[in-house]
């Protein structure tokens, strides 16, 4: 069974008395706040949204296992929702990665869809169940998995986790558990699909999606726990409008109860994707006369129902509206034959009364990072200006950019009417480097004992690698073009060197741009 370090070397007092310190440290500063919360309803109210009717709403997890959570940075891409972990939720909120994500909370049973992705995925389980009636064509979802066994124990504890959809599958049959928490390829997200490898850039199983925050590495500068998490990523399924699914969110240690687990699922994610009447609120106005809202419905063949707030107008359009935020709700009939309600909003401005909203398709990625670029504003707009923040500029209504070099970057666009009217929205892009390094020892055994047999390099990040290796009379002895395939100590014949100094030559180049060139001696001891 696997100890932490720091159990090996701080005494039970000293442990506590740091746990007490980053959990004050976690509540004055973390941008990610969890509230703990067991209430099977008002987990899955939390996650469901326009379109989809829930209901049969069950919760098996350990103490402090769940809860909802709210954050205000960038790193993780949501900004609320629900956490399922394998360990305690609140722990979470601990900023840099740390080593308290190891709770074993006892809630062990065999789940036989996590045991199909993982055969000992059945310690300290987190399960959410649940009953939902779409009435669309198309649900989504979207979610962040993260997990403490990063990024060291990948290929040895595969905790497992999964999304299983049951019910009518549109081109025929049934889904029977099907796990739709994948890749846009179709690949189960699971720590050993998705990953840095271990040295980080060695074997990494689909690493675009994957971002690192194990402490020794040095990019732990994520304002939350789990040493390594997924970027955002959205679940899209067909289904059948009016009948029934059956939803369960799942996730479980592999192995044992430590290196916690855990899954953020976004809030009012788990809606419809398509088929929905498109139903918009629009303020309209110039810069000398109050404002004017409506509300447009598009692909609803019967007669909507409207409310509005403040106000209490039942019309589609309002008129000689002050500055503020109007809300109306839309009342319709589903196909399913039943009620629904679709509240949308109209804000006029404080200054000139006309409205503009930006938003991206990816606030977070990997340079070079090409991004969409969307804007919502009053019908009347007739010009618009972005800047991008990187010293470059654009025009039109949703243009796309690329961030070619790492940084934080705030985009800004200004929309104008005809009557020189302007406003402006902002948004904020997140670009990160894939970080390269490279670590040269200096001796090796090459005796046959399974330690330290192999002259190889350590490295992450790197595209482009040549090493050589040499004797003191300058006759090349091996080569290699891969930081992972290592001098094994013998000559290109096969045959055993002596012990002695050897001569090594090394030059690479990381994914983030950086060169390196090495040389210098090593030791081989037999």
């Amino acid at each position: 069974m696997r100890m932490k370090s720091i159990k090996k070397h701080y005494a039970k007092e000293k442990l506590l008395f740091i746990f007490i310190l980053l959990t004050l440290y976690s509540t004055a500063f973390s941008q990610l706040t969890v509230t703990p919360n067991s209430n099977a309803n008002n987990l899955a109210q939390q996650i469901v949204g326009t379109g989809v009717q829930i209901s049969n709403m069950t919760l098996n997890c350990g103490n402090q296992a769940s809860g909802i959570f709210n954050y205000s940075g960038v790193d993780l891409g949501l900004s609320n929702g629900i956490l399922l972990t394998t360990g305690i939720a609140a722990q979470a909120t601990t900023p840099f990665g740390n080593s308290f994500m190891d709770n074993v909370n006892g809630n062990n049973f065999a789940d036989p869809d996590l045991i199909a992705i993982s055969s000992t995925a059945k310690y300290d389980v987190c399960i959410l169940q649940f009953d939902f009636i779409p009435i669309c064509d198309t649900m989504k979802f979207g979610y962040v998995f993260g997990s403490d066994e990063y990024p060291k124990y990948i290929n040895q504890y595969n905790d497992a986790f999964g999304v299983f959809l049951t019910g009518p599958n549109p081109s025929g049959g049934n889904y029977n558990a099907k796990n739709i928490a994948t890749l846009p390829t179709g690949t189960p997200v699971e720590i050993n699909t998705v990953n840095g490898g271990w040295p980080l850039g060695t074997g990494a199983s689909n690493s675009a999606y994957y971002i690192d925050n194990y402490p020794p590495d040095g990019t732990n500068t994520h304002n939350f726990d789990f040493y390594g998490f997924t970027l955002p990523l959205t679940s899209v399924t067909p289904v059948l409008p009016c009948n029934t699914y059956h939803m369960k969110i799942a996730v479980a240690d592999a192995g044992n109860g430590h290196n916690d687990s855990g899954v953020f699922i976004k809030g009012n994610s788990v809606t419809c994707q398509s088929g929905l009447p498109a139903v918009t609120a629009v303020s309209t106005s110039n810069c000398s006369s109050s404002a004017n809202a409506y509300v447009s419905v598009v692909g609803y063949t019967g007669t909507p129902t409207y409310n509005w707030s403040p106000g209490g107008m039942t019309t589609d359009t309002i008129t000689n509206l002050s500055p503020g935020t109007y809300s109306c709700t839309v009342g319709m009939q589903s196909q399913c034959g039943a009620p629904y309600s679709q509240v949308v909003t109209a804000v006029v401005s404080n200054s000139q009364n006309i409205t503009s909203s930006a938003s991206v398709d990816s606030t977070i990625g990997f340079a070079p990072l090409t991004v969409q670029f969307s804007n919502v504003s009053s019908t009347n707009i007739t010009n618009w200006f972005w800047v991008f923040g990187d010293g470059t500029t654009g025009t039109g209504t949703n243009p796309t950019h690329t961030y070619n070099t790492a940084g934080t970057y705030t985009a800004i666009v200004t929309v104008s009417n005809a009557s020189g009217c302007s406003t402006n929205d902002t948004v904020v892009i997140n670009v990160r480097d894939l970080p390269s390094d490279v670590f040269i020892p200096n001796v090796f055994t090459p005796n046959g004992d399974g330690v330290n047999d192999t002259f190889y390099i350590p490295s992450k990040g790197i595209i482009e690698f040549d090493m050589k290796i040499y004797d003191r009379w300058g006759i090349l002895l091996f080569e290699s073009t891969s930081s992972i395939k290592g001098w094994d100590g013998k000559t290109k014949n096969g045959n055993n060197v002596s012990d002695g100094t050897y001569y090594y030559l090394i030059e690479a180049k990381g994914i983030d741009g950086k060169f390196y060139k090495y040389n210098g001696f090593l030791t081989l001891i037999g």
